[in-house]
């Protein structure tokens, strides 16, 4: 359930209440202490629990904290005009991981998104203005996506603001496009029009090719390479609708590492926007949670005594386990606690001192 407000204006908790199915009203109390708690942690997002379906982010780009800095970020413009597709956004977001599997596949290192993947924007005009207004320019091709740039940077003023794509590189796409309507684009972005958000939302595996193909690509674009000059066989040719059947040569990957602009950008390991830059306040960078079967796993060289809690949240900011392992003399700290009552999934790992968060970690339970 993806609930549509601005949390700044007025009446902004009435739109939010009226958002919300009748099992969400009947639990005031605990939706309220999951958005409180999702703030706490500093997470990029806030998570409503859906009694029904599952748990679905709420992103509030406009309002919310910016994710963190070396990062994709994704953005689906809404016209007013345009109600929101509830296939949209997951549609989007598989798109995504799917082009940042590929690169890890094909360069051994890819993009980081953020979670959530996709940030839902309101834009500031229906979608004829997206289609008709001349700021955009005199070209049908880049009109619509072009109008949706400047309004993006207007609505998200950090986007507009990083205008040399230091901070983040920035995809959109935007439910508007008129006739003869493209998009692409490089230099950190790609623009994306309706057909594309259309696609998105719900390719079958047959059509892939078209659209996760056509975002590896313009994602070439983005990071820098141009269009290959002949069907080499590489995405950036003819080839990407063949996708996953081609290539990024062993020069285009030199490119992406050895371009300034790009630099920070790469991870060796499929990367989350969960912010873990916060330091411990007493353990170095190097401390380290894991699961091993029934067992939480905790590597810590203290630099000080503490006493700490150790608490695992899921990723809608729930604590699930509160862990107190007592006061610690400084030194390598080799620590573990039963789990066995925890299902497989992602988990924030937090260390805990005087009732604030010094320095999480997100973790994984395998099946």
């Amino acid at each position: 359930m993806y609930i549509d407000s601005d949390l700044r204006g007025d009446g902004a908790s009435i739109q939010l209440w009226q958002g919300l199915a009748s099992s969400h009203r009947s639990d005031p109390a605990g939706v309220w202490s999951g958005i409180i708690d999702s703030l706490r942690l500093n997470l990029t997002s806030v998570l409503v629990d859906d009694f029904e379906s599952g748990s679905n982010r709420v992103r509030f780009p406009d309002s919310a904290a910016d994710p963190p800095d070396k990062s994709l970020r994704v953005f689906y413009i809404r016209p007013t005009d345009v109600p929101l597709n509830p296939k949209m956004v997951p549609g989007i977001t598989s798109a995504m991981q799917d082009a940042q599997k590929f690169y890890l596949e094909k360069c051994k290192f890819t993009f980081k998104l953020n979670d959530p993947v996709v940030e839902v924007v309101n834009g500031t005009h229906p979608r004829s203005w997206y289609e008709d207004n001349p700021g955009g320019g005199s070209d049908d091709y880049w009109r619509a996506v072009y109008n949706a740039k400047a309004d993006l940077s207007n609505r998200v003023p950090s986007v507009g603001a990083d205008g040399n794509r230091k901070r983040w590189k920035i995809v959109f796409y935007v439910d508007a496009e008129g006739t003869g309507a493209g998009g692409g684009e490089g230099g950190g972005w790609v623009l994306l029009p309706k057909h594309d958000a259309d696609g998105a939302s719900g390719y079958s595996v047959d059509k892939a090719r078209r659209w996760v193909g056509g975002m590896c690509h313009e994602l070439g674009h983005c990071f820098g390479l141009p269009d290959a000059k002949s069907n080499d066989g590489t995405i950036m040719s003819a080839a990407m609708y063949n996708w996953p059947n081609c290539t990024i040569m062993p020069a285009m990957v030199t490119t992406f590492q050895n371009l300034g602009a790009n630099s920070g950008f790469w991870f060796p390991t499929i990367a989350t926007g969960i912010d873990l830059r916060i330091p411990a306040l007493s353990a170095s960078d190097s401390w380290s949670p894991r699961f091993s079967g029934n067992e939480l796993q905790v590597g810590m060289p203290l630099l000080e005594p503490v006493l700490a809690t150790i608490s695992l949240y899921d990723l809608a900011g729930k604590r699930r386990m509160r862990l107190t392992p007592g006061a610690q003399d400084m030194g390598k700290k080799g620590l573990s606690f039963p789990v066995g009552g925890l299902e497989a999934g992602s988990y924030v790992f937090s260390v805990e001192e005087g009732g604030k968060i010094k320095g999480k970690r997100v973790v994984r339970k395998a099946e």
